[in-house]
């Protein structure tokens, strides 16, 4: 089966650009997503912990960086560290990123 461009969901139109093409569509994230996105890291996490699932550990610690680095583009004000905290180790992501 050949590759179809008006197929927005072919492999073929996302090798490369998924990641310029999206956030072209997207608008800025808030505290509500960071918290989201901090909770679901989190729960993950401490699955992965429990069940000692190095590869998923390292899969979510990449996955987690790339998030933060999505969230630090948006805002300046958006604190690494703390989301950092909040997603690898389970604390609750509670004040406003600075």
């Amino acid at each position: 089966m050949d590759s179809d461009d008006s197929d927005p969901w072919s492999s073929a139109n996302h090798i490369g650009r998924a990641t310029t093409d999206t956030r072209r569509d997207l608008t800025m994230a808030t505290r509500k997503d960071y918290i989201a996105f901090a909770a679901l890291l989190a729960s993950e996490t401490a699955m992965a912990r429990h069940n000692e699932d190095t590869a998923t550990l390292r899969v979510l610690r990449n996955l987690t960086l790339s998030i933060a680095d999505i969230f630090a583009h948006d805002s300046t004000k958006f604190d690494r560290q703390k989301f950092y905290r909040a997603c690898m180790k389970g604390e609750k992501h509670n004040e406003q990123p600075k």
